[in-house]
């Protein structure tokens, strides 16, 4: 966690240097899912929630990066991922963000590793202020546990989420 924040404290001080960058922090207020877990021969449907913070770094107005850091609340987890973005305008106040990149979910005893693709539309408020509705996919390929790896599948498809963001 402490390197978490070293990490986050670092982007945010040395990233604005940069004068055609554009930085997002954003919370999301309901990041709900519906997974679907096969491991072996026996496959298992769970509803997860988490709260979901966000950031994004846009380079050019089109490229950039994200980093996201989500613990859940109905267990004892965390999420953990980042990747590439790829931003697009629709119109005045509407971007199109597409992104894909890494995920791991780290628990107490084992952690998972995977990849996430996302869409997310965001409508400005103001020209600081944004809201982001969000969906995309999740698929986890395998699982460290004990000093063993484990091959699994966990599909997850999360229920559209809302989040607040600011630009800065």
């Amino acid at each position: 966690m402490k390197k978490f924040l070293a990490i986050t404290i670092l982007l945010l001080v040395a990233i604005p240097l940069f004068a055609t960058t554009k930085m997002q922090l954003e919370l999301g207020v309901q990041n709900s899912d519906i997974s679907l877990n096969y491991q072996g021969d026996s496959g298992t449907v769970k509803f997860n929630a988490e709260l979901d913070l966000g950031m994004n770094v846009i380079f050019d107005e089109k490229n950039g990066f994200n980093l996201v850091f989500a613990p859940n609340l109905t267990g004892n987890s965390f999420t953990f991922g980042g990747g590439y973005i790829y931003q697009t305008k629709i119109g005045d106040s509407t971007k199109l963000l597409l992104s894909a990149g890494p995920r791991a979910n780290i628990k107490s005893s084992s952690w998972s590793l995977g990849v996430d693709l996302s869409a997310a539309l965001q409508l400005n408020l103001t020209s600081k202020v944004y809201i982001s509705v969000s969906t995309g996919t999740v698929l986890y390929v395998a699982k460290f546990e004990k000093g063993n790896t484990k091959a699994y599948i966990d599909l997850t498809i999360p229920l559209p989420k809302i989040a607040i963001g600011y630009t800065f």
